[in-house]
């Protein structure tokens, strides 16, 4: 197995550089963990997952096995992990019961969409759109409370940030899944598409890192 997957790293030098970019955050949060509140916490979780999901995803290819059902699964993971993140960062009620309700609905209607054999376009549209509605929500009600000295010290303005480039730059891909991410597509079209959501991911990983690293100023950042 360890030589199907070392031949498989090789030929698809791009997956391997992905699974690195994962480890940044990965490893810049380990690093600053003393500093971490309990939504930084769940990021890590969340990271920590995709890579998972990615190793799995791989030995999945090595013995041809259809790994979509994989992404299609994290979906929901991300729907829950993201509202986990911002429902403990906000302390105001009214707020998080908007939230638990995004969270609740897009999980609800992400089951009815469910497929096991090809990119689910439903569960990963409903779960970009449950990504950037909650990080605007957050935006807004930080902005609103004015309770932050310097927003660039601020670990979840970065996270909030790059989730929105990443939801905004995947959302049409993921919407016309069944047709850019088919199995029946020309590979070409289908390598174009994918590392467009490649790069959407990167970005969001270092805006994470970034998260990650001004955690240290966090606990003074507060008026």
């Amino acid at each position: 197995m360890l030589e199907k997957l070392i031949n498989h790293y090789s030929t698809y030098s791009g997956i391997l550089a992905i699974e690195f970019v994962t480890l940044i955050p990965i490893i810049i949060g380990v690093v600053y963990l003393k500093h971490l509140n309990a939504s930084m916490k769940f990021l890590l979780i969340y990271y920590t997952t995709v890579f998972i999901r990615d190793f799995i995803s791989n030995l999945s290819a090595i013995y041809k096995i259809n790994n979509h059902f994989l992404y299609n699964i994290f979906g929901f993971v991300e729907i829950v992990t993201v509202g986990l993140i911002y429902y403990q960062a906000v302390q105001n009620l009214k707020i998080r019961k908007w939230i638990a309700i995004l969270i609740a609905i897009s999980a609800f209607l992400g089951t009815f969409l469910w497929s096991s054999t090809e990119f689910s376009s439903g569960i990963l549209t409903i779960a970009d759109l449950c990504s950037m509605g909650i990080s605007i929500l957050y935006f807004n009600t930080i902005i609103s409370e004015l309770k932050i000295i310097n927003i660039l010290k601020h670990p979840l303005f970065w996270v909030s940030s790059g989730l929105i480039i990443q939801a905004a730059g995947t959302f049409f891909i993921f919407l016309f899944a069944k047709v850019v991410l088919s199995e029946n597509v020309e590979y070409s079209i289908f390598y174009f598409y994918w590392q467009v959501r490649q790069v959407m991911y990167i970005l969001f990983c270092l805006f994470s890192t970034i998260g990650f690293w001004v955690t240290k100023y966090d606990k003074e950042n507060y008026v």
